[in-house]
């Protein structure tokens, strides 16, 4: 029998919806995160640990979230996630992963929109920023894709492989955001496949 997802939706796009993350996903996720080189995808030192050691990292804390990125079948493709809230400066930081096999469909760009919902119109954020290495062209693409600028650089910030990479920072404003989401009402119910989704 198919789950009701309407149970544990968190917002609902077109390819794709995110619903909180659960202790029960950290398998899951540990496995995305060694499939996808680990050493690739983070820009922290990265330790091989003990699945129970892990599950405590995936933990979030009390400035911080983490989502599924779950496809129209109901079945997790990724994770997405929230972290270094700032609540002066209205400002925080996201990160994102897939499944390896699951790349290359549009779910990690659907799921940038739709955390975008969240925190610009749900939490009243006013900067979301992204970091990641210059040597990520994916991500930088979907990045920029999505409406955000590039801030800065930093100087040979990740070693991989034998060789510095420069790191680059990313982020979109609200007004970036709102000046993207002003055209929608103009193609009635159905977006333009640009358009970044709301939430239903």
């Amino acid at each position: 029998m198919e789950q009701d997802r309407s149970k544990f939706v968190c917002i609902q796009g077109q390819k794709a919806f995110l619903r909180p993350y659960q202790l029960s996903d950290a398998e899951q996720i540990i496995q995305w995160l060694h499939g996808n080189d680990p050493y690739y995808i983070t820009s922290r030192p990265f330790h091989f640990k003990s699945v129970e050691a892990r599950k405590a990292d995936l933990s979030p804390g009390e400035n911080d979230a983490r989502f599924i990125i779950m496809n129209s079948q109901n079945v997790p493709v990724g994770t997405i996630e929230y972290f270094n809230l700032n609540h002066r400066n209205r400002s925080i930081q996201i990160d994102f992963m897939l499944d390896p096999a699951e790349k290359g469909k549009g779910y990690a760009s659907e799921a940038v929109n739709l955390l975008l919902i969240i925190l610009l119109e749900n939490m009243g954020m006013n900067k979301i920023y992204v970091q990641t290495g210059a040597y990520n062209e994916s991500a930088i693409k979907l990045l920029e894709n999505a409406g955000f600028k590039r801030d800065g650089l930093l100087r040979e910030h990740y070693y991989l492989r034998g060789q510095f990479y420069d790191g680059v920072v990313y982020s979109i404003l609200r007004s970036d955001y709102d000046q993207l989401t002003a055209g929608e009402d103009e193609f009635g119910d159905e977006p333009p496949e640009s358009g970044l989704p709301r939430i239903g």
